[in-house]
């Protein structure tokens, strides 16, 4: 054979050894199936207030990141929402996710789902959600599944001090003293309003007040100043909306931001104790009765013959325009209320000369503040759940809400939402991004001090208390039998809460 063929033949022997080494690759790794894709999953949040095109971007981006996920938001009218949801959640049709009032996780635990431990392995979780590098420690070897939902309690107990940290971190500390129980987190803030002073600045000019007042005995002081009272009693120009219920805008807010201040603490629902009637002791010794003194301070804005410090404040009565409108046609010149007023005043008069400063405290130092939160934050329903034989656990619906609203109140989109909504921030790396805003700054600011006070029915708790004042002011009851009175019958609304349970 000569070399020639030789060669011919180890390469044609090559060729087809190359040819035979290749279909064999093909066939043992080309047979091996794809990754499943993941299943579809469709989510329904419904939300109050806020209308579909504040969230239609962040919609559109999650999508890129998740294609899979389906999110429609839906706006239901502030009266309807909490009957919606209960029937929707009963009938099996409810949402996946809701917004949740920041006093009522206690009344609607049991609907909920927290976020999940597990959710520390997640991608969403680790870029937009982790504040530092942590060590999340791997899954346990014989985990059933490799599922990290079948863990054992103590494993996933290290990873909720993550979740925990992280939140605390993250968002301001209301934020975790209304959605953190128990050591779960059971919704994101979108936001914290808070209650501040708006003031007519011309009335303040032509009154050569050179500033809001910072402290309540400023306060007094400045209300003396800006009243304008005839010799028959007639209020020709009211300093300020305080002292009835029907005239002021979030009367009970402004009543127990007085309360809070002096150290109230009105409600403790897991101990079933409210504190409406009892005292405390100051540090200088002396004896207070916070929320008796509160309603005492703010009645006495709309009694003629009630004194504070030995000084008149009477300043408005029920005879007087609602406080929002007064304010806007220049008939009182402060008003104590949140952000979300503010588009509602331009609108009405976009000529009013009108600032917005943080609400009073009791001393003028930088310590010990104290505002009023109110706010909503986001919520996942039980509803997501997998049933399996262990129980619910969260699957994949479960994940992919949370998820979700991770994405949506990370730094960027929280942003994105504050922008479209007019909100002030619950995020503490946003405060200073929103500090100088000329109408939003004061109450991004004031998030960093806000406390609130849970209640087992926020709407039926203030209509008791709405009732106790209403009882003071018609002259049927002292404040201390009301609130008294008021006392029983929220004790007696947890009970029936908890065995609702």
């Amino acid at each position: 054979m000569s070399l020639v063929e030789s060669k011919t033949k180890i390469i044609l022997f090559g060729g087809l050894a190359v040819f035979i080494l290749l279909i064999l690759l093909v066939f043992i790794f080309g047979t091996k199936p794809a990754p499943p894709k993941p299943e579809p999953v469709s989510l329904t949040f419904w939300g109050v207030y806020d209308d579909s095109y504040i969230y239609d971007s962040v919609i559109k981006n999650f999508k890129l990141v998740r294609p899979n996920v389906s999110i429609s938001y839906k706006k239901l009218s502030p009266q309807d929402y909490e009957k919606a949801i209960l029937e929707g959640l009963a009938s099996g049709k409810g949402p996946d996710i809701i917004m949740l009032h920041n006093t009522e996780l206690f009344k609607n635990k049991e609907l909920l789902v927290s976020l999940p431990p597990c959710i520390v392995y997640n991608q969403s979780y680790r870029k937009f959600f982790a504040t530092t590098d942590d060590t999340i420690p791997p899954i346990p070897k014989k985990t059933p599944k490799k599922n990290c939902e079948y863990t054992n309690a103590s494993f996933k107990k290290e990873l909720y001090q993550n979740i925990l940290k992280n939140y605390g971190e993250i968002f301001v500390p209301v934020a975790a003293a209304d959605f953190i129980s128990d050591g779960k987190v059971y919704a994101m803030p979108l936001y914290v309003d808070t209650l501040a002073l708006f003031y007519n600045k011309n009335h303040f000019y032509s009154s050569a007040i050179a500033q809001p007042p910072q402290t309540w005995d400023e306060f007094i002081s400045v209300v003396q100043q800006l009243r304008r009272i005839r010799t028959d009693g007639f209020i020709e120009r009211a300093a300020v909306a305080l002292g009835d219920t029907k005239t002021v805008h979030r009367a009970v807010d402004i009543f127990m931001l007085f309360a809070l201040q002096s150290g109230a603490v009105p409600i403790d629902l897991q101990k079933g104790k409210v504190s409406f009637t009892e005292s405390r002791v100051l540090s200088d010794g002396r004896t207070v009765f916070p929320v008796i003194d509160a309603l005492k301070f703010y009645l006495a804005f709309a009694n003629p013959i009630a004194l504070i410090n030995n000084q008149d404040v009477y300043t408005w009565n029920n005879r007087q325009n609602y406080s929002i409108d007064a304010f806007v046609r220049e008939e009182v010149s402060m008003i104590l209320d949140y952000a979300y007023i503010i588009p509602d005043i331009k609108n009405k008069n976009a000529y009013l000369n009108f600032g917005v400063a943080p609400v009073p405290q009791l001393k003028a130092d930088s310590f010990n503040k104290v505002n009023y939160a109110d706010y909503y934050g986001v919520a996942v329903t039980n509803k997501v759940l997998d049933k399996t034989r262990q129980g619910s656990i969260c699957g994949a619906k479960c994940y992919s809400a949370w998820e979700f609203l991770i994405f949506l109140t990370n730094k960027d989109n929280s942003k994105v939402y504050l922008e479209k909504a007019f909100r002030p921030t619950a995020r503490k790396d946003l405060v200073d991004f929103q500090g100088n805003h000329p109408e939003l700054g004061v109450f991004a600011i004031q998030s960093l001090t806000a406390k609130s006070w849970p209640r087992p029915d926020r709407a039926l708790v203030e209509q008791i208390l709405v009732n106790a004042m209403e009882d003071v002011l018609k002259g049927n009851k002292e404040i201390y039998e009301a609130l008294k009175s008021a006392n029983e019958k929220v004790k007696v609304l947890i009970q029936t809460t908890k065995k609702n349970d």
